[in-house]
């Protein structure tokens, strides 16, 4: 019986691995899922909380990921494994919640039910009994880093562009100097627009926000939920009331 089901959870973990989101209509649930979550205001202006990235994982998925671990790690499949669960859990958690009860706080993750709050997240110090807290807080948004977005859907912006670049600046503090060229095509001429503002990024929420560039009042984000540091699901959200007008699938170039 064991046997078996290590066997099915091992045929799990590959279809898993296999299933990596790659292209536009891969992510295309996800964006969509996520659309219908306002983003809501927070410390830096003009966005906000967001959900947590991650969900607690059910016994079987939990399976997986421990059957992956005993995998060789020359193989890539643990990597991929977890990578695919990550992108499968932001769908999980835009549909049924992140677990935790008070909707500020983050579930630590693996075996434990615990949550904590964001403040204490990639702070250095373990909050969460399985350290948690302290795994996932780098920042892939390294000064000079260029991310170049394609439309997945547009229902706000003006010059309706088909793609997005991002460019990272200096950084001061906590903001970081940001531009942002969009590029639009009609039947006629391709136009493009080069708009410069500042931004900034979450350790503890894996995020990116771009205050508004312009008086429309539209800011960009980029969440890092699919499982890679060098893709993010972009959106663009109007800053007075957090709706997710517009998403982009953003890669680093």
């Amino acid at each position: 019986m064991m046997k078996s089901l290590v066997i099915l959870m091992m045929c799990v973990a590959v279809a898993l691995a296999q299933q990596l989101p790659q292209n536009l209509e891969d992510v295309r649930e996800i964006a969509e899922n996520m659309r219908s979550k306002p983003f809501q205001a927070m410390a830096i202006g003009m966005a906000a909380r967001l959900d947590s990235q991650e969900v607690r994982l059910n016994e079987l998925t939990a399976g997986v990921q421990n059957m992956a671990d005993r995998v060789s790690t020359g193989s890539g499949l643990k990597d991929k494994v977890t990578a695919r669960l990550t992108a499968f859990n932001s769908i999980l958690n835009f549909k049924f919640g992140n677990g935790c009860s008070n909707k500020k706080w983050m579930p630590c993750g693996g075996d434990t039910t615990q949550c904590v709050t964001a403040a204490v997240m990639c702070d250095g110090v373990n909050d969460c009994t399985n350290g948690g807290d302290e795994v996932n807080c780098g920042n892939p948004m390294e000064t000079g880093s260029v991310w170049k977005g394609m439309k997945i859907f547009d229902s706000c912006t003006n010059r309706k562009p088909s793609s997005m670049t991002l460019t990272i600046g200096a950084y001061t503090g906590k903001n970081m100097q940001t531009s942002l060229a969009v590029t639009g095509e009609n039947s006629a001429e391709t136009r493009s627009a080069l708009l410069f503002s500042t931004a900034m990024f979450s350790k503890a929420r894996q995020a990116f926000a771009m205050r508004p560039p312009e008086s429309d009042g539209l800011g960009v984000v980029c969440i890092f939920n699919l499982g890679r540091s060098d893709r993010c699901m972009g959106f663009v959200i109007r800053a007075a009331t957090g709706e997710r007008c517009a998403a982009f699938l953003f890669d680093r170039q």
